[in-house]
């Protein structure tokens, strides 16, 4: 059965992978490390600012690139940064609000 989805379409995982470094446990943890330091920093950002345009944008911007992501997957590694740092201003001033309506 043939799905229209797009990440279940036949070629999703045929892009050509870098067989001259493998992942690592190490390489995993530092990754995510980062992206979740960059995530808590921009996170922080978005409480101060307490501007809920900026932090709906945020997360419409981000919306917009986990879609790109779904659709151009060879992307992700430049677009994760990006994304830890929109949904970071999400968080944030989500947070900030749901602590003022308390």
């Amino acid at each position: 059965m043939e799905s229209s989805n797009p990440a279940f379409r036949k070629n999703t995982f045929a892009f050509s992978h870098d067989t001259t470094s493998q992942m690592t446990m190490s390489g995993a943890i530092n990754k995510s490390g980062l992206l979740f330091l960059i995530l808590m920093v921009f996170a922080a950002i978005g409480w101060n600012l307490e501007n809920p345009i900026i932090g709906f944008g945020a997360g419409l911007v981000g919306f917009v690139a986990a879609l790109f992501v779904i659709f151009k997957p060879q992307r992700s590694p430049m677009i994760a940064p990006f994304y830890a740092a929109v949904d970071g201003l999400f968080i944030g001033t989500i947070s900030i609000f749901a602590e003022s309506r308390l």
